[in-house]
């Protein structure tokens, strides 16, 4: 994937996510998970990489992968879904579990 989409839920016009087009995306990326925060941040899933979280302006914030080392850490690097709740609280779905922050 060299881009991501953004689709207007009212006129169903579709348009290039701010950055996306030329962002700098982990090697052998493979995105199967999207959701947007409340404060506009946009998490992308990976099916081998964890979360790439990128601000509303496409900038990169953070790469989360599992850390054997840290119990805070994501709980697999298979990314399967994710969820945002009502209370702006993440989900995250993986093949070992499920990941909370």
């Amino acid at each position: 994937a060299d881009r991501i989409l953004r689709i207007d839920g009212a006129s169903s016009a579709a348009a290039d996510w701010p950055g996306s087009r030329h962002a700098a995306w982990p090697g052998d990326f493979a995105p199967v998970a999207l959701a947007e925060m409340p404060d506009g941040r946009v998490l992308v899933g990976d099916a081998r990489a964890g979360l790439v979280e990128r601000a509303a302006d496409g900038a990169l914030l953070a790469h989360h992968r599992h850390d054997p080392a840290n119990p805070e850490s994501l709980v697999d690097d298979q990314v399967t879904r994710l969820l945002v709740t009502r209370r702006g609280e993440l989900w995250i779905g993986t093949f070992q579990g499920l990941s909370h922050h």
